[in-house]
């Protein structure tokens, strides 16, 4: 198999670049766009993918509990859980089909631009709110009183500590109950982990937990 690395392909490759510089024309799949614009695309999407990855780093280092005990860390299990290996939300450095025309390009660099603000993360961590009060109301929704005590929680809980806690615990995953068992079980486990979680996010020094929850 002939390499990609061959004089010739490396000859056509700088004739092209050069190409590129004069004209501030790019040609991907038949779409010609502006050089400059492709490039700028480039190096943000390389920001965001280190910033993903410091992230992924991070939560290999983060375990994740189930019934306070450790099964394995958060990283491996965003790598192996519903997406895989192809993570939701995670960007590619390949130019999206969407994008045919200067004005698209532009358009998803104003995009990508904006997922590197602290507006963007807000954004983020006020959906994981949202999303989780809406799962809790779809369950526990009936019994006002407790379903009063998570949103309390929820909203006490301060961003960064909800954003790891989020993904570090299973009993804050909230699925269909079928039994009164079930239902009781689950309430148990979702207030007592939210309390603790509240108290870590009160007294980030304080080094005693319910049910040997941990925050890393």
């Amino acid at each position: 198999m002939r390499s990609r690395f061959s004089l010739k392909n490396i000859v056509s490759n700088i004739k092209s670049r050069i190409q590129e510089r004069i004209t501030n024309k790019t040609i991907i799949d038949g779409r010609v766009l502006p050089t400059n614009l492709v490039r700028k695309r480039e190096k943000i999407v390389k920001k965001i993918q280190k910033e993903y990855t410091k992230e992924l780093r991070r939560d290999m280092k983060r375990p994740f509990f189930s019934g306070g005990e450790k099964l394995t860390s958060v990283g491996e299990r965003r790598l192996t859980r519903r997406y895989g290996a192809r993570e939701s939300g995670v960007v590619r450095n390949k130019l999206p089909k969407s994008i045919q025309t200067e004005e698209d390009l532009k358009q998803n660099i104003e995009r990508l631009s904006g997922r590197l603000t602290p507006e963007y993360q807000k954004w983020k961590i006020d959906i994981y709110r949202k999303n989780f009060l809406v799962s809790a109301k779809q369950v526990f929704g009936n019994d006002v009183e407790n379903f009063q005590q998570i949103v309390e929680y929820i909203n006490y809980i301060d961003d960064d500590t909800l954003a790891v806690a989020l993904k570090q615990y299973e009993e804050l995953d909230i699925d269909f109950i079928y039994t009164l068992e079930e239902y009781e079980k689950k309430l148990n486990e979702v207030l007592n982990t939210l309390e603790s979680v509240a108290n870590k996010s009160l007294n980030p020094s304080d080094v005693q937990y319910n049910s040997k929850l941990e925050i890393m």
